[in-house]
């Protein structure tokens, strides 16, 4: 199996991108969604979030869908679902560690097929140790 690590803010929008969710969140970029649709349609790759928008799918998993994350979350998800990209699974949320720690965790307690290759998409360039796998946008 091939995972994409999905960071959203400054990977599938931008500083400027002048599109909001309905509490005020900076949201998607269409063009941005497409580059990410070809990579996953080129490689079968499934979509791990590790964004901070995950809280937001923790939120619903708890009950909670009508906190400000969960209603962003949810205007995600349906606008990733319009172009056929589903979100497999979302790294935990474990407080103030690194995202990469947050990746390691998930790696370390995955039970199911096995992750053949995995990729990084993030704008945060420290992964250690993964930097070899991060692909950091700007």
């Amino acid at each position: 199996m091939k995972l994409i690590f999905l960071d959203i803010d400054g990977v599938l929008n931008y500083e400027g991108y002048e599109r909001f969710t309905r509490s005020g969140t900076r949201f998607i970029d269409p063009v941005l969604i497409k580059r990410l649709k070809k990579i996953i349609d080129c490689t079968g790759a499934k979509v791990v979030l590790s964004s901070t928008w995950r809280k937001g799918i923790y939120d619903m998993r708890e009950g909670l869908a009508d906190t400000v994350d969960a209603l962003d979350a949810k205007e995600l998800l349906a606008e990733l679902g319009r172009y056929g990209i589903e979100i497999y699974g979302v790294t935990p949320m474990c407080g103030l560690i690194s995202r990469a720690e947050e990746i390691k965790r998930y790696l370390d307690s995955w039970e199911g097929e096995d992750i053949g290759q995995f990729v990084i998409l993030d704008d945060f360039p420290l992964m250690y140790p993964y930097d070899s796998r991060l692909i950091c946008t700007d």
